[in-house]
């Protein structure tokens, strides 16, 4: 199966348990480099958009329906937007994600609730040449 095509996203408990949902055509026109992914506990995906420069978060039983969580869509340097996020983390608790925000060097930590233009905190900073 070529999983970069098929509009699926795969969960797997087990080699023998998986549970497969099929995203909706309108989700898929809006993911444009999808690079990083993390679900939580409740069964929503959080999904770093390279080349949208934001992060979505949607519960993976009805993709029809999602939020951002972090950047505005355009691309920059200021605490509510993002240059190429490429992954994710949560914390402990899920309550806050971590946002590695590739070409500004840096790591961005946004409430877990946030939503689209919400500023995030400075964790880390990678000191440029």
């Amino acid at each position: 199966m070529d999983y970069k095509v098929s509009g699926r996203i795969y969960q797997t408990t087990s080699l023998l348990n998986s549970t497969s949902y099929l995203f909706t055509v309108t989700l898929l026109k809006t993911i444009n480099g999808p690079s990083g992914s993390i679900i939580d506990s409740q069964g929503y995906m959080y999904t770093a958009l390279l080349n949208n420069d934001y992060v979505i978060k949607f519960l993976i039983t009805s993709p029809t329906s999602y939020q951002y969580i972090a950047g505005n869509g355009t691309s920059g340097s200021g605490l509510s937007q993002l240059n190429s996020p490429i992954a994710l983390a949560f914390d402990s608790t899920e309550s806050n994600i971590y946002v590695s925000d590739s070409q500004n060097h840096r790591v961005l930590m946004f409430s877990a609730n946030s939503t689209s233009g919400t500023s995030g905190q400075l964790v880390a900073l990678s000191k440029q040449d």
